[in-house]
């Protein structure tokens, strides 16, 4: 860029366009500001040509976090689109950057002595800045390195302003001294009580008067008409000669203009690739979509041609979901790139239109149009012999179809590994253990194909696809039943710290990193960590506004919530929310809520589609359907047995171990609590250990009834009789407590009505008391609502035994 811009100044590349993006007065501003930084650091309140007459021990030091924030706000300024007086002031004073009140003071003392002045001074003030980079101190160095970034920019616009013929720089100097009277001059301040800097280096009490000042209208307008083009594209507000010599009064303030500033190409084109890998990696440091779309459109205005700005309006429409806006900006980016286009180039960009059309379409789950636009590449592909755009349209062809995935999955690995697309080839393997584990192979084999991934990640030093490595295997265990491991993993996800130098991003903030703060949600709501569930979605929500995993996980927990409870109304707002966002899930537990309300027949309905869509949905909703169902029927050994051998197949080991928590109520409902009890124990300790709170108490309740039938039925001894109630009780309390946490109070009170048969059983009639008491005050709080309390079971030593 810096070689570019010397061949620029030098003449070789110059032109209108040019000369417009380097003399603006906001750069002028900026050279001035940068000036005054370097005169203070010597504490010299002269001219540049006296600066040499210092001493050594005249030199002052500034702190290091003074010139940090200093360097990092020219950087800004430099790279920003212009700005007006008010806007830079705004990001002087804003606290954002620590710099020197004395500096920032001099600052506005010489904008007001400049506003005043004739263009000879003006232009003097200009071209003294370069002169800061030939005084060398004999220990300090010179004032401002050659080599930096500064001194660059200082170089090109006294250069520019060299280049300007008389006319154009009086212009030039006009539109800089307009810009101070929207600024400096609308300041309300006593022009008596304020001193003006001189370029002498002495201080006046008086302005100049204005016969020192050159007279702007005395240029003939056959002058003025030479030099139009470097008039800026805002409107300059009209002014006499008088305006320049006097301040505004409070109410005749100049408003800032509405418009954006003036972008230069190099400007607009580091703007777009910023927002754009922002975008892609770390959408929360982006700009908010409204806010991109209007800087967007002033780059447009300001660079008609650039087309880039079209790619990044596709971009800020598909973050929204905007099909329509992300579609139009989509064809306006390769309809104006063809323009200026060889033949060949243009055969290229056809090819990658079609392939960039199938993925916009792919986006919005649009599959029959992005096949078409897919094949349409694919053919443009093979005509051209372009194995690159074809690999592209081959992984795509994989996720967008089922027929032949598997094969079409090896050749895409294989392929992308032999032309070095080690990021297609890496993206294949975590695809091929998605589609192992929904087809049922081993978790073996399935983890395996995440670890090639993750060694070519690691290898080629790829962190985001690392990131989304972490994310497929918190889903993976999730799909397995590990809720530990899947939390674990998510945590990983999120204490990852990789981070792009250039954009200060992190590479795998994406949508996975959202998924792993909503596993975690998840893993409190299983819990009954209600609030610090809400903590952390609500983090998610500040994150991601627009992402959806967060807004199904809230609305799982309100549904959790409100079904515990008894609270219908709300459990049922909340099914209809989550029906927009997750068609299968919501009706899941649509029949969840339809079971506790007693409603066997709506059950069956509600997860009537579900069942019908084997090849289109998750298995493990499918089992989850069936366990629902089995609960409704009067037999259903054989749709437990069903869901059996499908969670047992896709290795859903948690699933399985409720499907025969399940199989074994039937079996106790049956007469066999010693079958029923061996199936308990064989089931126990994977929910223990891997289950939420709800479920333990489920299976702890479960295992207490078939340990008390089956004692009563192979012994009858007094005292064995009594231990085995007594260890019951205890389980049972851990039971209720459980059922307290996750505020199910149904079910706590069938665990305390459980608990005082039992104890009137032994005898322990203060204990059954107790029991009874607590039953009657959760009740009067949280009556039961619409079905009676499931507590029928009964002590299989007394039938007929009551409280």
């Amino acid at each position: 860029m810096a070689a570019k811009d010397l061949l620029h100044c030098s003449g070789i590349l110059s032109s209108d366009q040019t000369l417009k993006e380097h003399i603006t007065p906001h750069k002028t501003a900026v050279a001035i500001f940068i000036q005054e930084f370097c005169l203070l650091k010597f504490k010299v309140d002269t001219s540049v040509d006296k600066l040499a007459e210092f001493s050594e021990e005249e030199l002052s030091v500034i702190d290091p976090k003074h010139r940090r924030d200093f360097c990092m706000l020219i950087l800004k300024l430099v790279q920003c689109p212009d700005l007006d007086y008010f806007e830079l002031m705004e990001i002087l004073n804003s606290g954002e950057y620590s710099l020197v009140p004395k500096h920032l003071q001099n600052f506005k003392q010489e904008l007001k002595s400049l506003a005043n002045r004739d263009v000879g001074t003006i232009m003097e003030a200009i071209l003294s800045t370069t002169r800061l980079m030939a005084i060398e101190p004999s220990n300090t160095g010179p004032i401002l390195h050659k080599s930096s970034p500064a001194a660059f920019f200082l170089r090109r616009v006294a250069l520019f302003y060299n280049k300007l013929s008389f006319s154009q720089l009086v212009n030039a100097c006009k539109e800089f001294q307009s810009y101070l009277t929207q600024g400096v001059l609308s300041e309300k301040s006593d022009s008596s009580s304020v001193p003006i800097r001189t370029r002498a280096g002495c201080f006046s009490d008086r302005r100049p008067s204005p016969h020192q000042e050159m007279d702007l209208c005395s240029i003939s307008k056959n002058d003025f008409s030479l030099s139009l083009e470097l008039l800026p594209r805002q409107k300059l507000q009209k002014t006499d000669n008088s305006t320049f010599g006097m301040s505004f009064g409070e109410g005749d303030k100049p408003k800032v203009s509405a418009t954006g500033g003036t972008w230069s190409r190099r400007q607009a084109e580091l703007f777009i690739a910023r927002q754009a890998a922002l975008i892609q990696n770390d959408m929360n440091t982006a700009l908010p979509p409204a806010k991109l779309h209007e800087k967007i459109d002033d780059i447009l205005k300001a660079n008609p041609n650039h087309v880039e700005a079209h790619y990044l309006s596709y971009l800020n429409y598909l973050r929204t979901k905007e099909f329509c806006g992300a579609m139009h900006s989509l064809r306006h980016y390769f309809d104006r790139m063809t323009m200026s286009m060889t033949q060949e180039e243009k055969n290229k960009s056809f090819r990658y239109a079609a392939l960039n059309i199938a993925i916009l379409h792919a986006q919005f789950n649009q599959k029959e149009a992005a096949l078409d636009a897919l094949k349409e590449a694919i053919t443009l592909s093979h005509e051209e012999k372009d194995n690159i755009c074809l690999q592209h349209a081959q992984a795509w062809l994989y996720n967008l179809t089922e027929e032949n995935k598997g094969i079409l999955l090896e050749r895409s690995i294989c392929k992308s590994g032999e032309l070095n697309l080690n990021y297609l080839a890496s993206l294949g393997f975590q695809f091929l253990s998605q589609y192992s584990a929904t087809r049922g192979g081993r978790p073996a084999q399935v983890f395996e194909a995440i670890m090639r991934s993750d060694l070519l990640n690691c290898q080629l030093s790829m962190p985001d696809m690392f990131g989304k490595s972490l994310s497929q295997k918190a889903a993976l265990w999730a799909l397995y039943g590990k809720s530990e491991m899947a939390s674990l993993t998510s945590q990983l996800l999120l204490h990852l710290n990789h981070c792009d130098t250039l954009t200060s991003s992190t590479l795998h903030n994406a949508d996975g990193t959202c998924q792993a703060i909503c596993n975690v949600a998840n893993f409190l709501i299983e819990l009954g960590e209600y609030k610090l569930a809400v903590i952390v979605l609500d983090y998610a929500r500040s994150l991601y506004p627009n992402s959806k995993w967060w807004q199904i996980i809230e609305q799982i927990l309100f549904f959790t919530q409100a079904l515990y409870k008894g609270q219908w109304q709300a459990a049922h707002t909340a099914v209809r929310q989550l029906s927009t966002l997750d068609k299968w899930e919501s009706c899941v537990r649509l029949a969840e809520l339809l079971l506790a309300k007693g409603d066997n027949q709506g059950v069956k309905d509600a997860v009537e589609d579900l069942l019908n869509e084997e090849a289109s949905t998750c298995h493990s909703l499918r089992v989850r359907a069936m366990l629902l169902v089995s609960k409704t029927s009067p037999t259903p050994v054989f749709i437990l047995t069903t869901a059996l051998s499908i969670a047992s197949f896709h290795f859903l080991h948690y699933l399985t171990a409720l499907v025969i928590m399940e199989i074994a109520e039937v079996q106790l409902n049956m007469g066999l609590p010693a079958q029923a009890l061996k199936l308990v124990d064989h089931s126990l300790l994977i929910i223990l250990s891997q289950g939420g709170l709800y479920d333990q108490a489920c299976a702890l309740l479960l295992y207490v009834k078939c340990k008390v039938s089956w004692a009563a039925s192979v012994s009858h001894d007094l005292k064995n009789k009594n231990n085995v109630i007594t260890e019951c009780l205890g389980v049972l309390e851990t039971a209720k407590i459980n059922f307290r946490k996750v505020e199910a109070f149904n079910k706590v009170k069938e665990s305390l009505h459980l608990q005082a048969l039992l104890s009137h059983e032994i005898g322990s009639y203060k204990n059954r008391n107790r029991y009874s008491l607590e039953f009657r005050q959760i009740d009067e709080e949280y009556p039961t609502k619409s079905v009676p309390v499931p507590a029928t079971f009964t002590s299989p030593w007394d039938a007929n035994s009551e409280l």
